[in-house]
Formats: structure tokens, C-alpha cells, sequence
């Protein structure tokens, strides 16, 4: 390694490649061992997508995704599917996280359970919020907080 070579190292997932390399973290050089890009088969999907080689994360909230949603996603369609309170539609996309570029499920759009979220406008925008907190909050309540107002309640009678 300090010849500047290549080596393997065993990690709970398989082996992972790299060598001695001067890095960077926050503002603060240092040298260490830097692997080479390491994806692991058991949270990542490696395919082709429009010609160029990706990894994405095979789990999305708490969906992983199935072998057809998969080829799907690489075939640059949408996919649908079911999650606590509702589902949601998306597709694989290129995006940003802390400036850095990643793939991964981007969603389009999502439904929502009505006997769960209460959907309305609030301050010019749709907005979804649990019908529950404590108690299962009345239409009227909903409306009251839609509208700006607060709500209260007796939190002893409550529970």
C-alpha cells in the first residue's frame, strides 16, 4: 500500500479494494486507505440506465424494490406502489444530496389514505397531515386548522 498498490480488504459484505491516498474531511487533509467505488449487491442495484452505468439503493423508504420494479426503473418508466398511508409513483432520476450527485427513486406523486391524512390548502399550498394526534381530529378541527386557527383539547380526557 505504501508503494502506492492496490489491496483487498475482507468487509461484512464481501471484499473491497483501495490504497493509501491523501483525503479530505471538513477541512482537514489526512492520509488513509481509500476504497475503490464499492457497492454492495445487498443494498445496491448495479444496471444501465440510458447507456450509462448506475448504482441506486435497492430500498426506498421501507419498499424494496422487486425485480421487475427494478428492470422497470433501469427501462426509465414509472412504477407504483403501496406504503403506510398511501402509494406513491416515481421514477429512477439523477439528483443531489449535500452537493453531491446520486441515483436513486425520485417520487412523482403520491396519494394519500383519506382515513389517515387530511388534505387541504394552508397558506397557499396543499398540505397532508395526520388526522390523529391524541385524538382523531373532527372535520370541523381540520377545517379550524386549515384556516390558520388552533384547536385544543382536554389531553386527560383524552387518553
Amino acid at each position: 500500500m505504501l508503494a502506492g498498490q492496490s489491496i483487498k480488504i475482507r468487509v461484512k459484505s464481501g471484499e473491497v479494494s483501495g490504497r493509501l491516498a491523501r483525503q479530505q474531511y471538513n477541512d482537514t487533509l489526512f492520509w488513509g486507505f481509500k476504497p475503490k467505488e464499492y457497492y454492495d449487491e445487498e443494498t445496491y442495484v448495479t444496471g444501465t440506465f440510458n447507456g450509462q452505468k448506475i448504482h441506486f439503493k435497492r430500498v426506498w423508504g421501507d419498499h424494496k424494490f422487486t425485480d421487475t420494479e427494478i428492470q422497470a426503473l433501469l427501462a426509465g418508466q414509472i412504477i407504483k406502489f403501496s406504503v403506510k398511508g398511501g402509494e406513491v409513483s416515481g421514477k429512477l432520476d439523477q439528483q443531489q444530496y449535500k452537493g453531491k450527485p446520486f441515483w436513486g427513486f425520485k417520487v412523482e406523486d403520491k396519494t394519500y389514505d383519506e382515513a389517515i391524512y387530511a388534505t387541504g390548502m394552508f397558506d397557499g399550498e396543499v398540505v397532508h397531515f395526520k388526522r390523529v394526534w391524541v385524538v382523531l381530529l373532527t372535520t370541523n378541527e381540520i377545517q379550524t386548522l386549515l384556516a390558520g386557527g388552533s384547536v385544543s383539547f382536554d389531553m386527560l380526557k383524552a387518553m
